[in-house]
């Protein structure tokens, strides 16, 4: 048992080693200056003498560390920034994120209210002489938590890294106290890390709804990390391999997903952009959804979605995917494709509205003669394309308007969409487009949000689905049922397409406020000559091509959405005379109603 007297005995050795140390230490500091002045006043000294004064250095150093490693354990003055425990970069959780390469990840909670009480404890011991980079214990605004100086600012104030959250603060000097052996055994909390290696590239092209999709896939995570170099010291910053598993169960590795599919399909996309924000509808669906390929692989090889939308990436998408079918086609070449979508961007005043495509199989088309005859395809007294709140403003009989071909039926007749006056749709809530239109359906945040139908499609039902010749979601019309398949007619383009079942999708109320854009047109008081239906379709197509547009209206039928006109291009050739002039088409009176 030991005595009072012992104790004040081993209190008296601990002073007076404290104060051996300190005659030793202040001795060995006044020789080394001795020695340091001698030196640099000495003209004899040699390179050996220098070489000694390093080996000296490094002495000090190695006794600086040999103290603070003998009582580092029993008073550790650091906090680890990683966990000895490995196991815990298994479950790690999202804090927050800024971009791939400023990421915060958390580990699962420890015993908080044990952390605080270990803080609170710490208020006593004020810091009067803090030193950057060291670990304090911070009491600011009611909020206690354990920080890393990291800077010294001017009026006593301080910069301060809550080494829990990643978060920085600027405090009073006031605010930081020591930090007790026990709070510092804890790692911090936060890990602040990359996932990638910066990219300069890529940083400019990051934009704020890429990385809220990029938040919001990873909101839902369980992370297995990967810690390795640190890509700056104080406080460090780790690069990192990321595994994540999401709600489903899914699990794919995020550093390849960024590195093979996001990064690339950006750098491969970046040139076709006008501002940044419109990055997200050129990347592909796996390039915004790290879990798409999972999805799809997971669910029977569907289809995966992209949102490929407008301007070159329109004539590329018509390039790379073959059409479903043969058929007529409003053109073949590449050039007459770049020509189209010039007299698109002349309609639209520089905003890509359309695209053509290869035409589908007559079978597959929704003709004129069904156009007109709805009842035999409509189930009960529910009319096509009843779901669509307005109706387009057709031009008045003697009217003249631009228009753009964009799709040729097998007989004498094809949709246009008209110039912006007629297609818009203008209510106090501002003007909706198809550009708008296009652009929201395909916008990651709501696309991703479409319900498969709850019950079977039925005849002239309007629909989402996704085109696959345009790589988008587009608006549709049921108009052929089968079993496992239907044929929906795009309302506002004028093409078909074969589309299974289970990938239609549910139509928002927000995109039934557009009028649909195909206008059926129909040539005035002409048809085929006998047996001349491909050739005239032929030279009918080759008349139009890469020609600005206009038409002079004969006849409307507003229920059907369609006209008869005469067809001119822009240097007044009548496409009507001229076709009847070639024999290929002959005169008739007209026959069709007006309405």
């Amino acid at each position: 048992m030991i005595t009072e007297m012992e104790s004040d005995n081993d209190n008296w050795r601990v002073d007076d080693l404290a104060i051996s140390m300190n005659d030793y230490l202040k001795l060995s500091i006044d020789r080394l200056g001795i020695i340091l002045r001698d030196l640099r006043e000495d003209p004899n000294r040699t390179p050996s003498d220098r070489s000694n004064l390093l080996d000296v250095n490094s002495l000090c150093f190695e006794f600086a560390c040999k103290v603070s490693e003998l009582f580092e354990k029993k008073f550790p003055t650091m906090v680890p920034w990683l966990p000895e425990d490995k196991s815990q970069l298994k479950r790690m959780t999202l804090f927050s994120s800024k971009s791939p390469w400023s990421v915060v990840l958390t580990y699962p909670l420890p015993d908080v209210d044990l952390l605080k009480n270990y803080t609170e404890e710490s208020l006593t011991k004020f810091i009067e002489t803090p030193q950057i980079g060291c670990f304090v214990c911070v009491s600011y605004r009611r909020k206690l938590f354990r920080g890393q100086l990291l800077g010294m600012l001017s009026y006593n104030r301080l910069k301060v890294l809550n080494i829990d959250t990643n978060e920085i603060f600027i405090i009073p000097t006031s605010s930081i106290f020591h930090m007790p052996p026990d709070v510092c055994s804890m790692h911090a909390l936060a890990l602040n890390c990359s996932m990638m290696e910066e990219d300069e590239v890529v940083e400019k092209l990051w934009s704020e709804d890429l990385q809220a999709i990029f938040t919001r896939a990873l909101e839902e995570c369980t992370f297995e990390v990967g810690v390795g170099n640190a890509i700056c010291d104080s406080p460090p910053k780790y690069l990192v391999d990321v595994v994540g598993t999401n709600s489903e169960g899914l699990t794919i590795s995020l550093t390849d997903w960024l590195h093979n599919t996001l990064i690339p399909d950006m750098k491969q996309s970046f040139h076709l952009l006008t501002a940044k924000e419109e990055l997200l509808y050129f990347l592909k669906d796996e390039s915004i959804d790290p879990f798409c390929v999972s999805q799809v692989s997971s669910s029977n090889n569907n289809t995966s979605l992209s949102i490929g939308l407008y301007k070159e990436q329109l004539l590329s998408s018509l390039c790379s995917i073959p059409p479903p079918s043969t058929g007529p086609s409003l053109t073949n070449e590449e050039d007459s494709k770049e020509r189209l979508l010039s007299s698109l961007l002349s309609l639209k005043k520089g905003v890509n509205k359309m695209f053509c495509d290869e035409a589908c199989a007559t079978n597959h088309e929704l003709s004129e003669k069904e156009f007109k005859n709805e009842a035999s395809y409509i189930d009960g007294d529910q009319r096509p394309f009843s779901q669509v709140k307005n109706r387009i403003t057709l031009p008045g009989i003697g009217e003249r308007a631009n228009v753009v071909i964009t799709h040729v039926l097998s007989s004498l007749s094809f949709y246009v969409v008209l110039e912006e006056k007629y297609s818009d749709f203008v209510d106090q809530r501002g003007t909706e487009s198809y550009t708008t239109l296009i652009k929201r359906m395909n916008h990651p945040l709501n696309f991703m949000k479409y319900t498969p139908l709850p019950v079977p499609p039925s005849l002239g039902q309007l629909v989402a689905f996704h085109g696959k010749l345009s790589n988008t979601w587009l608006r549709g019309v049921v108009t052929q049922i089968s079993k496992d398949s239907v044929t929906v007619l795009n309302p506002d383009l004028g093409q078909s397409e074969i589309v299974r079942s289970k990938d239609l999708r549910s139509i928002t109320e927000e995109n039934t406020i557009l009028p649909f854009q195909a206008v059926l047109t129909f040539l005035h008081n002409i048809r085929f000559a006998d047996n001349t239906n491909d050739q005239a379709r032929d030279y009918f197509m080759q008349l139009t091509a890469s020609k600005k547009l206009h038409v002079l209206v004969k006849s409307v039928n507003a229920k059907n959405n369609a006209m008869e006109v005469e067809l001119f291009t822009s240097d007044e050739v009548n496409i009507n005379k001229a076709l009847v002039a070639s024999g290929l088409c002959v005169q008739v009176c007209p026959v069709r109603d007006n309405a």
